[in-house]
């Protein structure tokens, strides 16, 4: 991790998962000693690439209970208590096949548009994961509904601009673009 101090868990694994260019385990987080018991209730989800090390201890899960595998449908992998909700995206002519041809959540419907766009409306289960995965596309992806999710990509979209209107920070550089002491 860039900034925080490795951490080392007993971890039974159960399933991977793959998302969006990434490898995760999906597991319990469980006691040191025998009999192997859930420390929470609740599947912890580790980054493939995050793990620097691990051993295997021999000791059996079996007695864990079993995940159940993801549904698929709606978007994402994160198993949240949120509702599930509709979104409905317009996606540019350049990124249309690649939505298009995804599987993105089981009652997906796609809307073939005469430019050459498509409109995908899918089902998602977590707001933060379906945030993230419409400001992936950039400007080749328009929110249409639901609203909620319009105006958080805008705030998020602006927040951006701004960080480009302003000259770059480089490291040493202090808020007025002159070299720190330091630097």
């Amino acid at each position: 991790a860039l900034h925080r101090k490795e951490k080392t868990w007993q971890y039974a694994p159960l399933r991977l998962l793959a998302y969006r260019e990434s490898l995760f385990i999906q597991g319990y987080m469980v006691t040191d000693n025998d009999p192997v018991e859930r420390l929470f209730d609740d599947t912890a989800l580790l980054a493939l690439h995050r793990i620097t090390a691990c051993r295997a201890t021999g000791r059996s899960s079996a007695a864990l209970p079993d995940i159940p595998a993801p549904s698929g449908e709606g978007l994402g992998i994160m198993a949240m208590e949120e509702a599930p909700f509709e979104v409905s995206v317009r996606f540019a002519p350049e990124a249309a096949t690649y939505a298009a041809e995804r599987r993105w959540s089981r009652d997906q419907r796609c809307e073939m548009h005469d430019d050459g766009s498509v409109t995908l409306h899918i089902r998602a289960h977590n707001e933060a994961e379906c945030l993230s995965w419409v400001l992936g596309f950039g400007d080749r992806a328009q929110v249409l509904a639901p609203d909620w999710l319009r105006r958080e990509v805008r705030k998020t979209a602006s927040a951006m601009a701004r960080l480009y209107r302003r000259p770059r920070k480089t490291a040493g550089m202090t808020d007025n673009g002159g070299m720190s002491a330091a630097g």
